[in-house]
């Protein structure tokens, strides 16, 4: 015979199984939303911020860091020895960096070059910018450099907000530079 006591005994434990997986459900997307949320901050804190790096000086034996630079806006561009348009770049980077040295820091990075190479390309070119030679790390912030001249603008918190690849033109320098300045 059925009695009441059996099947509601049974009924609770068809509502413990049934509760107990769909708890299971939301304590799986609960910890993989979790995860995700602590691999992105991980991820975050493993990628270098721009002003975290340090590169060697063109212009003297030491290492320099780019956290001197916090808080303004950076111009990082790359350049080559023997191209013209590295050579025409580096010269607008300088009427910018004399018009806005107030807001933004401009820098050159040496690349696809000896020091010497590098070194002598500066010389030509007569500029007072800082200068630097490529670094793994910065290469990690920035992707590979396939071409030259190009030039990344980063605000004054070290994200990249711009990526300008070839010869840039002023204006287009100074519209990444607006946009660094705008707070997210």
């Amino acid at each position: 015979m059925y009695t009441g006591r059996c099947a509601g005994e049974k009924f609770m434990r068809v509502c413990v199984l049934f509760f107990s997986t769909r708890l299971k459900a939301v304590f799986n997307i609960g910890a993989a939303l979790a995860l995700m949320v602590g691999a992105q901050a991980w991820a975050a804190e493993l990628t270098p911020n721009v002003f975290s790096i340090a590169l060697k000086s063109l212009q003297a034996p030491e290492t320099t860091s780019l956290s001197q630079f916090h808080n303004k806006s950076l111009v990082v561009s790359f350049f080559e020895p023997d191209c013209p348009w590295c050579y025409r770049q580096i010269l607008m980077l300088n009427d910018v960096q004399q018009r806005c040295s107030d807001q933004l820091q401009v820098i050159l990075i040496g690349t696809q070059g000896t020091r010497q190479q590098l070194q002598n390309e500066l010389r030509r070119s007569k500029t007072l910018l800082p200068a630097f030679a490529s670094s793994s790390a910065l290469l990690q912030l920035t992707g590979p450099i396939r071409a030259t001249p190009v030039t990344f603008i980063f605000n004054g918190q070290g994200v990249k907000v711009a990526e300008l690849k070839g010869f840039a033109p002023q204006s287009a320098i100074l519209d990444g530079i607006c946009r660094a300045q705008v707070v997210p």
